[in-house]
């Protein structure tokens, strides 16, 4: 895939759909809850989460916006097969990821919060490996 190919509407739309997510973090604030919950000594601190799902948000638009294109065959050779489920799969792991923060902050439920995740599992790993099947660097780096 072309390096220089960008499609700033496709990135935007992917973006939003992060920003979505991303808006369950405000609407859902940790607050005195999360703050009284034993966690281990590793736990980062709080002003760390917003930076860390930024880049991470930025990342993952990027990425699906290049795996899209590469399906549709912009600046290289179009892909079949397995590839074609890694748009689903990224917004698979984008509505979980939409999920989890209401339920774990929002309803407290620590529970329910497990259940998100573990529906989730299947995605990022499938995610990564449908996106290894595209024109590099839109999914993993794959030796030629």
């Amino acid at each position: 895939m072309d390096l220089t190919v960008f499609d700033p509407t496709l990135f935007a739309i992917y973006f939003v759909a992060c920003a979505a997510a991303g808006a369950t973090g405000g609407a859902f604030p940790p607050g005195d809850w999360y703050e009284t919950l034993s966690k281990p000594s590793w736990t980062p601190p709080d002003w760390l989460f917003p930076v860390a799902w930024t880049v991470l948000y930025l990342a993952m638009s990027l990425t699906g916006m290049r795996v899209s294109l590469a399906l549709e065959g912009v600046g290289g050779e179009a892909v079949s097969g397995v590839a074609r489920y890694a748009p689903a799969l990224w917004a698979l792991q984008i509505a979980l990821n939409t999920l989890w923060t209401p339920i774990f902050f929002g309803l407290q439920r620590i529970g329910g919060a497990l259940v998100v995740i573990g529906c989730g599992p299947p995605s990022p790993p499938a995610r990564p490996c449908s996106s290894w099947w595209t024109p590099s660097p839109a999914g993993c780096s794959r030796p030629t």
